[in-house]
């Protein structure tokens, strides 16, 4: 149910709203959506957010590659703005020591 109440007023309404339960794994969802998805990946990781330390850049560029329209300028400018980020924003690995041994 949705529950609110209109500016400057006490009543509280309430609306009914059905859920259809028609689960579907990402891997078979539009393109769009799966778009959409890296999308707020991208943003998450950006973001450096504890909500997101279960995906990585890696996670990002699978989905993004699945869902892109080639022909389409700005989704494949995204792909290239993902490798960007990563280079900006994934941990740089350290390099070991020299111990000159």
């Amino acid at each position: 149910s949705l529950h609110y109440k209109l500016p400057g007023k006490d009543t509280i309404i309430t609306l009914p709203y059905l859920i259809q339960n028609n689960f579907t794994f990402l891997k078979d969802a539009d393109s769009s959506l799966r778009f959409a998805a890296a999308v707020i990946m991208l943003g998450g990781l950006l973001k450096q957010s504890d909500l997101w330390k279960n995906y990585t850049w890696d996670d990002v560029t699978r989905i993004a590659k699945t869902a892109v329209n080639t022909n389409e300028y700005i989704q494949t400018e995204f792909l290239s703005l993902i490798e960007k980020a990563r280079k900006i924003y994934a941990p740089l690995k350290k390099r070991k020591k020299d111990t000159g041994e």
